[in-house]
């Protein structure tokens, strides 16, 4: 059964609110450079879009409070993207692989 674009929706919803959880949760842990790789990396979408509007970062004048949220905003857009890509290109896959199947 192929899912509705509407449960893609949410799946994607619920696993982009996971990721932005592990890069929080691992953002608490004791410092060591693997935690800040691992932490740069998962929040590096959102400071990409903030270097467009705040090219500074946080030290850019009086619009620097907008900066973090921002960058919030940016990774939750993008979170949700990639998880509705990966999960219609699964869903794909799997009804490509399950009428292959059918067809043998």
């Amino acid at each position: 059964m192929k899912r509705s674009a509407t449960t893609r929706v949410l799946l994607s919803a619920i696993f982009a609110a996971l990721t932005l959880a592990i890069a929080w949760g691992v953002s608490r842990l004791p410092y060591s450079a693997l935690r800040d790789r691992v932490s740069d990396f998962l929040s590096w979408p959102g400071g990409l879009v903030a270097l467009i509007f705040y090219p500074a970062g946080v030290h850019t004048g009086p619009g620097s409070p907008e900066w973090g949220r921002l960058v919030f905003w940016a990774n939750v857009a993008f979170y949700l993207v990639f998880w509705f890509l990966v999960l219609t290109a699964v869903g794909g896959w799997r009804h490509a692989a399950r009428d292959n199947h059918q067809l043998s």
